[in-house]
């Protein structure tokens, strides 16, 4: 019985020690890890919106709320994208279900309603399949120019968005983001 309780305690002594090297490290690079991925997001912002100056104001918190009843909670983030001083558009940041876990897409909309640009900044996809919704430049270049009032589909669904081979649910998912992101834009010009 005394091996028992030895090994036990020992084996706790392990977890106890692991788990607190753990916590201190994530204590420790936290902060670091805050600051790359607020760089990230506004390096995203300014990809998705590359006529604005300055990306630096949110939409407030009561728009985003609103934002978000239409949206059903997808959109993460809203900002306001000016181009010498003047409104010229907003990005958002909008998180959909794919094929393997939550994507992240960023997509910007200037004034009239056409999208400028959309970006994958984080996503749980299968390798060389979904995750090449962050690098295959037709699948990314196709949503620009198409309009916030458009319900746009893969072309499976009947739509004109060609789909990744092989990974039409991680399309699907990029997809379904853009209409989340025009549905807030729309939200915000019907605040106006």
């Amino acid at each position: 019985m005394s091996k028992i309780v030895k090994l036990s305690v020992t084996l706790f002594l392990i977890c106890a020690i692991a788990c607190g090297v753990l916590g201190f490290t994530n204590e420790m690079t936290a902060p670091r890890i805050a600051v790359m991925e607020a760089e990230a997001a506004q390096q995203a912002r300014s990809e998705v919106m590359p006529a604005a100056d300055d990306i630096s104001e949110k939409v407030s918190d009561d728009l985003l709320a609103k934002i978000n009843e239409v949206c059903d909670g997808k959109i993460e983030e809203a900002y306001v994208a000016k181009k010498g001083g003047e409104v010229c558009g907003y990005t958002f940041q909008v998180k959909e279900n794919g094929f393997g876990g939550s994507v992240t897409v960023m997509v910007g909309i200037d004034n009239d309603g056409n999208v400028t640009g959309m970006r994958v900044t984080k996503h749980s996809e299968t390798a060389g399949l979904g995750a090449k919704s962050t690098t295959d430049e037709h699948f990314i270049h196709q949503y620009e120019g198409k309009n916030a009032s458009e319900n746009l589909k893969v072309v499976k669904d009947g739509g004109d968005i060609d789909a990744l081979t092989g990974a039409t649910i991680t399309s699907r998912a990029v997809t379904r983001a853009v209409n989340y992101a025009g549905q807030a834009f729309l939200t915000i010009k019907e605040a106006k």
